[in-house]
């Protein structure tokens, strides 16, 4: 299959919408709204920059496809962000943000008015699969975790469209084409999966935008088999999550992607995925985590019920010490905080009286034996 080195207009370029550095929402937009994303998330003013002052260098041409939609007109594969450069530095008023910016590039710019191009021709799509994934997965210049699974859902398609049902054997090809494992490859096919069931099911209304899913975050979950069993997912390859649970999965992205006003998430850190892992194991654990409670408080609920027990009134003494040390500090306690001090109290009388009572029913059932 042959490639064709030539220059192309700059008018006949256009932007891959396949782009796998793209937001979905991006990809549905027009190129204002590309342009505009890539001046946002991908450091479009320092290429700016230096294209205007150096020119566009021959030795880095773009990789083009026909468009099969439109004769004489050519898909950028590789090198959008490029073609974003090259588009603001001819016609600034593209940008909608960071105006100041690209103008005082424009202006200062040796090098703006550059229409031909530069392109090396591919007969299709299909026939630079191999070339991105080497380039941005084991090469030089690395994809995110989410931009690597958008690629890699492409080559799936692709060699699963060859030998369709062989999903195996297509896993195990990509795995080899990007010098890993068939393990990871399909963690990133179906966290992608996932990605987009939620994102079709906007949130379930919760605060969240692609944007701020943390996409390693969401892969990592997936090596977890407690996490995988409460999404109902039944299988690592199963891509089209048939039979996914829509209200627990609802649940792990409020979980893990809401954010406080702090800036934390119920589960903190992404290490502690392990943790809600041990949760997930426990029904009274998990429900209890359901209903509210914290990450910590809910993992003493993981032990053997006495261990749990000696554990919950370790940690509730505790804090009961430190409030303790607090009232000695405050002059004029709030009256409104009286119904919570007489609750600690009743609580307190209440354990240790089912405490007595189970107790002595021990020791009289020894007795009798």
């Amino acid at each position: 299959m042959s490639f064709q080195s030539q220059t192309i207009n700059l008018s006949k370029l256009r932007f891959d919408p396949q782009n796998p550095r793209l937001l979905t929402e991006v990809k549905a937009g027009d190129d204002i709204d590309i342009i505009n994303h890539m001046l946002r998330e991908e450091g479009l003013i320092e290429l700016m920059a230096s294209i205007g002052e150096l020119g566009y260098s021959g030795a880095e041409p773009l990789l083009v496809t026909p468009d099969t939609s439109s004769s004489g007109f050519y898909i950028v594969v590789e090198g959008n962000r490029r073609l974003a450069a090259l588009r603001l530095l001819n016609d600034p008023d593209l940008a909608k943000i960071r105006k100041p910016s690209v103008s005082e590039i424009v202006e200062n710019a040796r090098n703006k008015n550059i229409f031909e191009i530069p392109c090396i021709i591919s007969p299709s799509r299909s026939a630079v699969l191999d070339y991105l994934g080497f380039r941005h997965i084991t090469g030089v210049k690395e994809w995110s975790p989410l931009a690597k699974a958008k690629y890699l859902k492409q080559l799936y398609d692709n060699n699963i469209a060859k030998e369709p049902g062989n999903t195996r054997k297509a896993i195990k090809t990509l795995a080899d084409t990007i010098g890993s494992n068939s393990s990871y490859v399909r963690r990133l096919l179906t966290g992608l999966t996932i990605s987009l069931y939620a994102n079709d099911n906007a949130f379930w209304g919760l605060d969240l935008e692609e944007k701020d899913i943390e996409f390693s975050v969401l892969t990592t979950a997936l090596s977890y088999k407690n996490i995988v069993a409460y999404l109902a997912i039944e299988s690592d390859e199963d891509f089209e999550l048939l039979n996914i649970n829509n209200d627990n999965c609802k649940n792990l992205f409020d979980w893990v992607f809401i954010k406080n006003k702090d800036g934390r998430s119920r589960i903190g850190e992404s290490r502690n995925l392990k943790t809600l892992n041990s949760i997930m194991a426990v029904p009274t654990a998990l429900e209890a985590f359901t209903g509210g409670m914290s990450l910590k408080d809910a993992s003493l609920l993981t032990s053997e019920p006495t261990d749990s027990f000696i554990a919950l009134l370790t940690d509730a003494t505790e804090k009961l010490e430190m409030a303790h040390d607090y009232l000695k500090n405050i002059n004029e306690p709030a009256e409104k905080t009286s119904y919570i001090v007489d609750a600690v109290f009743n609580n307190a009388q209440a354990i240790k009286a089912l405490f007595k009572a189970k107790l002595d029913e021990v020791k009289s059932t020894k007795a009798g034996t």
